[in-house]
């Protein structure tokens, strides 16, 4: 059986690209089979965020041809995926826009919650489940997540209140540089 995709919008942004690394690593935590694959060139920003703290590259891709499934984190409009992957393969969404296109992808569960940061809705899956099964993060998506994510995030759920910048915190590394990150982002073309 071929692994899920997990990947966002072509030429994606940090929120895109800590979601999808994140994403595919709780799949993979629960038994699925799934890969990051990202479609384009980084903006500045994750470029950034990658390089200075020597984390890996996700896989560079095409297209999703060779995939029977994906998985859209950060993204769920079609013209963000410039036609390189077909909306019938998408078979779930997570996205924190309030306009999007969901409804052109058929077979996708839908996932979209007005929050800063898609990346956001990826650590509550990961809080959600540790409560059940002691499932933490790698310190890479923590970290990662925790660049993407605002950092005055907090969530009403079901349990109550759930500070996500505090869970993020416990990712051992207390340092981010959130000046050279803001600044990549506004020295951005486009």
């Amino acid at each position: 059986m071929k692994p899920i995709l997990v990947t966002c919008c072509v030429d994606p942004d940090l929120d895109g690209v800590a979601g999808a690394i994140g994403y595919a690593e709780f799949l993979t935590k629960t038994g699925t089979r799934a890969v990051v694959g990202i479609i384009g060139k980084l903006h500045d920003e994750a470029d950034y965020m990658l390089n200075r703290f020597s984390f890996s590259y996700p896989q560079a891709i095409l297209n999703a041809d060779t995939f029977d499934k994906v998985v859209l984190v950060d993204a769920s409009e079609i013209n963000a995926l410039m036609g390189k992957i077909a909306p019938q393969k998408v078979i779930e969404i997570i996205d924190h826009r309030a306009v999007n296109e969901a409804g052109t992808f058929p077979n996708a569960i839908v996932h979209i919650e007005r929050v800063g940061a898609a990346a956001t809705l990826v650590t509550e899956k990961f809080l959600t489940n540790r409560r059940r099964s002691c499932m933490e993060p790698y310190s890479q998506t923590r970290f990662i997540s925790k660049a993407a994510s605002p950092l005055t995030v907090i969530q009403r759920r079901r349990h109550g209140l759930i500070n996500v910048r505090d869970y993020l915190k416990t990712s051992g590394r207390n340092f981010l540089p959130q000046n050279q990150i803001f600044l990549r982002q506004s020295l951005r073309k486009g």
